[in-house]
């Protein structure tokens, strides 16, 4: 996260104004579900339980858990945008690590959910 070759973060309480979190519609139906799109990605939330038919509980599971783990700061990108990492256990039918990235774009306040993985180093801690 963070940019290429970025490794310096610092570990936060929350994500900076998680309240406000925004997951657009896209990136559940054109990125995170869509098995025409990244099919690893697809095949891997389909692993957990999670679908294009129930997307809204996707939504609904990243959001909940923003407020009970903590986030890795990696400050600002070049754009002057802030960059955090969110990891989280998820699922609906198996349980995984998911790594969730997190953009507040210069002038706003509200954190967007940009990408989300399996992160495959952390094993089934849930929190950092």
């Amino acid at each position: 996260m963070g940019g290429r070759g970025a490794s310096s973060y610092r570990v936060i309480k929350r994500l900076k104004n998680y309240q406000r979190a925004t997951i657009p519609r896209h990136k559940m139906t054109d990125y995170l579900l869509n098995p025409n799109g990244d099919k690893n990605k697809a095949d891997f939330f389909k692993t957990l339980g999670y679908n294009m038919k129930n997307r809204e509980r996707l939504k609904k599971d990243i959001l909940a858990k923003l407020k009970m783990n903590k986030a890795l700061s990696y400050g600002k990108n070049i754009n002057g945008d802030e960059v955090f990492q969110v990891n989280m256990l998820l699922g609906i039918s198996k349980k995984r690590m998911v790594a969730t990235g997190w953009v507040i774009p210069k002038g706003s306040k509200a954190p967007r959910l940009v990408t989300a993985y399996h992160n495959k180093k952390l094993k089934g801690r849930s929190k950092q």
